[in-house]
Order: structure tokens, then C-alpha cells, then sequence
């Protein structure tokens, strides 16, 4: 594994997906292949734990996440997802 999937490199992951293209919300795989890259078993096996990154970032406010388009709070995300960078805080 090339990453982990901690908030600090998740952050830098999102930031790098947010500076080559504008896209109004984000693919969570993307974030998985910019941090394993592209085979499928690396990327795959980090979804699970990511999404526990992905919704503390959106209990902290740093992220969106979206179902259908539209907003989503993290107790009631389920399914197929997307997320939209709110604020991403350096902790240092």
C-alpha cells in the first residue's frame, strides 16, 4: 500500500483532486486511487476504511458528503456517495 488512509493524507489527496480539475463533488474511489493507485484490489480494500476518515471529516465540518446530489448527514449515509471539500483544516 502506497498510503494509508489518514486524515492528513486524505486531506492532500483531495486537495490534489481539487487542483486538476473543478468538479462540483468528488468520486470517493478517486481519493482511493490517488492515495494506493490503480489496481483495483489496492484501491478496493481501502474503501472501508476511508469512509471512516470520510465521515469524521464530515462530523468536522471539512467535507460534504452527498447522496443523490444532495447533502447527507454521516449517521444517515448509506449506499453509493460523493463528496464535496467544505474547509480542509491542516492539524498539525
Amino acid at each position: 500500500m502506497k498510503t494509508s488512509p489518514t486524515p492528513e493524507n486524505v486531506r492532500a489527496a483531495l486537495r490534489e483532486i481539487e487542483r486538476r480539475g473543478k468538479e462540483n463533488s468528488i468520486d470517493p474511489g478517486a481519493v482511493a486511487r490517488d492515495l494506493v493507485g490503480s489496481d483495483p484490489d489496492a484501491w478496493g480494500k481501502l474503501m472501508k476504511p476511508l469512509r471512516a476518515v470520510f465521515l469524521q471529516m464530515a462530523r468536522d465540518g471539512e467535507v460534504e458528503l452527498l447522496r443523490k446530489g444532495k447533502p447527507v448527514a454521516p449517521e444517515d449515509l448509506h449506499g453509493v456517495y460523493r463528496l464535496r471539500v467544505v474547509e480542509l483544516r491542516s492539524r498539525t
